[in-house]
């Protein structure tokens, strides 16, 4: 019994040991966003824009430009092909809303550590790039569906319905060109840079002490598990 406990538990402990020993260090910065005012109607609300922000920047396209801008993974790039090294910077950027929903926090991770700020700053400029190109887009697809609405109801105008529905078309239209005047205006919700880049966050080393005890431990369940299964008397 003490030579099988030795050798599970030697073999597990080696084998977390492996684990902890090729495990990638990576390095991390990030920045946070708000959206300044805040915006009440759903339509410009943080959440919704950066879905299209999420969308637009970790794809293939942009993803090349960040890298190219930057000469991000220079030691990927000479040695693995260009879909690769995309595949891994796409993994690497981080996108995402804070717990509440209040912020929008930018990320960049990377095993270079002089690259992560450069990362991380360049992938906040298109942030802000493309939040921009997506407002506008959403205001002139508003205007244009509102335009749309208007023509349909001005070509039947037979009952007080048709009219009353002619009537709000008119003014769902006047409130997207108001709208469409209003992105380039101060008071129009947009997207705010209110912590920079950090710098590099040390990265989370494994100690490969702890993880051979705890390979150690499982070696040991493994062995004095007393509900390990038993054949009975036929």
């Amino acid at each position: 019994m003490k030579s099988l406990f030795a050798v599970i538990a030697a073999t597990c402990s080696l084998a977390a040991a492996g684990l902890a020993f090729f495990t990638p260090v990576a390095y991390r910065s990030q920045s946070r966003l708000m959206l300044i005012p805040s915006a009440k109607d759903p339509a410009w609300a943080l959440e919704t824009r950066a879905r299209h922000v999420r969308r637009a920047v970790l794809s293939s396209e942009m993803l090349h430009k960040i890298i190219q801008a930057q000469t991000l993974r220079d030691g990927d790039r000479a040695r693995m092909p260009l879909e690769d090294v995309i595949i891994g910077v796409r993994r690497d950027i981080g996108i995402d809303l804070s717990q509440h929903g209040e912020t929008l926090i930018v990320s960049y991770s990377s095993k270079h550590r002089d690259e992560v700020v450069r990362g991380c700053r360049e992938v906040v400029e298109r942030v802000l790039g493309e939040d921009v190109r997506a407002t506008r887009e959403i205001a002139s697809n508003l205007l244009t569906l509102a335009e749309h609405r208007v023509s349909l109801a001005a070509q039947s105008k037979r009952n007080v319905l048709d009219r009353a529905f002619y009537e709000l078309a008119i003014k769902k239209r006047s409130e997207a060109a108001w709208l469409v005047s209003e992105i380039d205006s101060e008071s129009f919700p947009r997207l705010v840079v209110t912590a920079p880049p950090s710098e590099p966050e040390e990265p989370v080393l494994v100690r490969i002490s702890a993880v051979v005890l705890l390979g150690a431990a499982i070696g040991c369940v493994l062995v004095l598990n007393p509900r390990r299964s038993t054949v009975g008397p036929q």
